[in-house]
């Protein structure tokens, strides 16, 4: 994760690895943020590979 001290955003990009028993897939999704889950996330799964990237704002407020 690579975390900016200066104004509070950060992102962070991952690769994930699955199995061909468990999943085999093609496409995209979307995650917006949320109480418990406060940053966006976009999938990107490429059969057995998925690559992530996640973002969000330490300022963001959910209270509301």
């Amino acid at each position: 994760m690579s975390l900016n001290f200066r104004d509070g955003k950060w992102a962070e990009l991952s690769f994930t690895f699955t199995w061909p028993h468990q999943a085999v897939m093609v496409g995209w999704s979307i995650f917006e943020p949320t109480k418990e889950q406060p940053s966006y996330m976009f999938r990107l799964f490429l059969g057995l590979v998925s690559i992530n990237y996640e973002w969000g704002n330490e300022d963001w407020n959910f209270d509301e």
